[in-house]
């Protein structure tokens, strides 16, 4: 498994804590609950994770944007509590690890202003709104950059410094990859259709830095 810059990282284990809690909302801590995660680099740079959620078994943190993808380095994480330090965890560290929000099932969450579309019973309505958006984490670096942890600011907007492409059954697509405004670690996907389609169903498929991610269908209603 690898991870990337800014992406939202699960570790599991035990003895993390005594209790769960969850970040105020906001800006993320990097203590919460008395825990703790450190992540160090190959080049001898220590950073501090935000934390998301903590619980006995399991820390969700964010890895720091800073942490560098170029020297083949791993990221070395070590989770504290109080006196209690377990082993740590070695991840290899890349450019992006991109995985959109999805459904227990794999169905991709599509949106656009009125809400969740492209299901037969809430179809996407191409001629009143020519764009869905979908979320996603670990699309890696963005510019201007943004701190991990800080809640991502309205303007100025930071896209995605990986090229990020789409396709609407083998046709090209409009892709604007950005961090959301205000959350934290979660990256917005506009995909913006090129020009007029009819009514049906297609299949869309995003690639991230030319590795594609996996397809998923919409419903559509050009009326």
């Amino acid at each position: 498994m690898y991870v990337a810059p800014g992406e939202c990282v699960s570790i599991y284990g035990a003895g993390f804590n005594v209790s769960t809690y969850g970040a105020p909302g906001g800006n993320l801590p990097t203590v919460l609950g008395g825990s703790a995660v450190n992540v160090k680099m190959g080049n001898g740079i220590t950073y501090q994770c935000p934390l998301y959620y903590v619980s006995p078994g399991q820390i969700n943190c964010q890895l720091p944007f800073g942490v560098n993808v170029y020297d083949g380095s791993n990221a070395i994480f070590t989770v504290t509590f109080g006196y209690y330090t377990p082993m740590p965890y070695t991840m290899p560290v890349t450019t992006q690890q991109t995985g959109l929000y999805s459904s227990a099932t794999g169905n991709v969450y599509a949106y656009d202003p009125t809400g969740q579309v492209g299901t037969l019973s809430s179809p996407w309505r191409t001629v009143s709104y020519p764009y869905i958006t979908v979320y996603a984490v670990g699309a890696g670096l963005v510019n201007p950059p943004v701190n991990a942890g800080i809640v991502t600011p309205t303007l100025p907007l930071s896209y995605c410094e990986n090229t990020v492409t789409a396709t609407i059954n083998g046709q090209p697509m409009k892709v604007a990859c950005l961090l959301a405004p205000g959350s934290v670690g979660e990256y917005q996907i506009n995909l913006i259709l090129e020009r007029a389609i009819a009514s049906g169903t297609y299949t869309i498929e995003v690639t991230v830095e030319n590795i594609p991610l996996p397809p998923f269908t919409v419903v559509t209603n050009a009326k």
